[in-house]
């Protein structure tokens, strides 16, 4: 008590200070308003993305179609020059054979043939890889 006594009676100067703080959640709807927006364009955006994902594969799906119908009259195409150049070749080989014709002939004759049947093939092969990938597109094969 003594130094209460002397603190009063020194002129010394006591302050005090006391503070209370209060926290009202006033503004907090915007934040909660905030967290709505974001998930709402977030679902937005999302359901956007799938639709032009959809709208793709509809578009892909369409050009395999197209390619496909395609590769097919390539096919039966490719199919007819080999059929021709097998003829031709047979052709060659017989008027070479009577001297009518030339062994560059009959070689440019064959040579003819295997570039077709080549062709062919690679018209296979591209129509194989194709409907491959449109099964795969289609969801038949994974």
């Amino acid at each position: 008590n003594a130094d209460w006594g002397q603190a009063f009676t020194n002129n010394a100067t006591l302050s005090y200070q006391f503070a209370l703080t209060l926290s009202l959640p006033i503004f907090s709807w915007g934040t909660t308003v905030s967290t709505f927006l974001q998930q709402h364009n977030a679902q937005q955006v999302a359901r956007l993305k799938r639709e032009r994902d959809v709208q793709q594969l509809k578009t892909d799906l369409e050009n395999d179609v197209l390619r496909v119908r395609a590769l097919r009259k390539t096919l039966e195409s490719s199919r007819l020059i080999v059929a021709q150049n097998q003829e031709i070749l047979r052709l060659s080989q017989t008027s070479y054979r009577l001297g009518k014709s030339t062994l560059v002939e009959l070689l440019q004759s064959d040579t003819d043939l295997t570039t077709s049947k080549l062709n062919f093939a690679q018209s296979v092969i591209d129509f194989s890889v194709l409907m491959r990938k449109l099964a795969w597109n289609l969801g038949v094969i994974q």
